[in-house]
């Protein structure tokens, strides 16, 4: 007992330092001093904030990775206050994709005592299974504090189209498959090249889909309905922005079809609603009047038909019972005739 109570202060001591390291270690992680120098050795970031420090000689080049269809990464850049008798300060940053091209820009151009945020982002689309993102970022003046410190936050919002994990695709081949109900969907055609979303519902024979869509905003939609061969079944386009779309199709075979939402013009404004209700085709009243008169009918019909065949079948065996007397009177008035000849011989 005494061995254990000696080394308890040890122990208490080694579980300190590895707690303190551990969160040193969180924070090391969490903390960038400089990115890489070109895109091919671009510094890999994740969705968490840094302390950054910058140079006009030396851009800064970030690499994001992972960004699955449906996501929106958004960076920001905190650029701290000039300070007074220092030179202005005007900072890009640029957003690229996995070949280098060019997809947001935004800078500022700061007086002294002045601030500055910068921001680019993108949404991700179903093209692509994955995504790769390219950040720089350069001062074009040379200050007197050269290089300066700013922050820069990384992170990422979640646009998955009706209670998926991934956007509805932008071809038939990699249309998302739903069931009637109500969804949330998104289309992004102004930071993004998220211009459509596809799905695909199941019909059977006889049932009505109807569709309805509503803009979150002033949104512009266009909604197309396409049959199992991918023929176009029907079309329908907001009246004006923030207009409710509605359209429907009455299916007359089992099959699976296409629904199309595309949006319109480019607009803040990028989330819809979607309701699908699927119902099979209703008998009426007077259908099913219809239907029954007409079994009565081929029923009285059948057995009338049935009636008369008896009938025939009866008098044509009467018919036969009838002749035999009639022979019989031929064999009588011939035996008559033969006694009368007999008796007249004599």
């Amino acid at each position: 007992m005494k061995t254990i109570e000696m080394f308890k202060p040890g122990i208490l001591i080694l579980i300190g330092i590895f707690l303190i390291g551990s969160l040193v270690i969180a924070s090391a992680d969490e903390s960038l001093l400089e990115g890489g120098d070109s895109f091919n050795n671009a510094v890999q970031i994740e969705p968490v904030s840094y302390d950054c420090t910058i140079s006009k000689d030396n851009p800064d080049y970030y690499k994001i990775i992972n960004i699955t269809p449906g996501q929106k990464l958004i960076i920001k850049a905190g650029i701290p206050a000039v300070e007074s008798g220092s030179a202005n300060r005007k900072m890009e940053l640029s957003l690229y994709d996995e070949e280098n091209q060019q997809l947001m820009l935004d800078k500022e151009h700061l007086i002294p005592d002045e601030i500055g945020t910068l921001t680019v982002f993108r949404t991700t689309s179903s093209i692509k299974s994955s995504n790769i993102f390219y950040l720089k970022i350069q001062e074009e003046i040379r200050t007197t504090d050269d290089p300066y410190s700013y922050t820069l936050d990384i992170s990422i919002e979640d646009c998955f189209d009706a209670d998926s994990q991934t956007d509805a695709g932008n071809i038939f081949d990699t249309a998302l498959e739903i069931t009637p109900g109500d969804y949330k969907g998104y289309l992004e055609i102004d930071d993004g090249d998220d211009d459509k979303d596809i799905y695909v519902i199941s019909m059977q024979s006889g049932e009505n889909l109807d569709v309805t869509i509503t803009p979150k905003g002033y949104a512009k939609f266009k909604v197309i309905i396409y049959d199992q061969d991918r023929v176009k079944a029907s079309e329908e386009i907001s009246a004006n922005n923030g207009a409710i779309v509605r359209t429907s199709y009455n299916s007359s075979i089992s099959q699976d079809i296409y629904l199309e939402i595309n949006k319109r013009l480019i607009s803040s404004d990028k989330e819809y609603s979607l309701v699908l209700a699927l119902e099979a085709e209703e008998v009426t009243e007077t259908e099913s009047t219809e239907s029954a008169t007409e079994k009565t009918s081929v029923e009285e019909a059948s057995t009338e038909e049935v009636s008369i065949k008896d009938t025939h079948t009866e008098e044509a065996s009467g018919d036969d019972s009838e002749g035999l007397p009639g022979f019989g009177v031929v064999f009588a008035l011939g035996g008559l005739l033969t006694v009368i000849c007999l008796l007249m011989r004599r």
